[in-house]
């Protein structure tokens, strides 16, 4: 097996938990505007 390959390159940890909180938190904001949207058209 050949093990003269280049390492791979380490993963940017700090910008990918960056990154999963913007997603989580644009998610969260989504979910809450349809909720509320759902109540809203649900009452009228």
């Amino acid at each position: 097996m050949p093990r003269h390959r280049k390492p791979k390159t380490p993963v940017d940890w700090d910008r990918a938990r960056r990154w999963a909180k913007t997603v989580t938190l644009w998610v969260d904001l989504f979910l809450a505007l349809a909720a509320l949207l759902v109540i809203l058209t649900g009452k009228s």
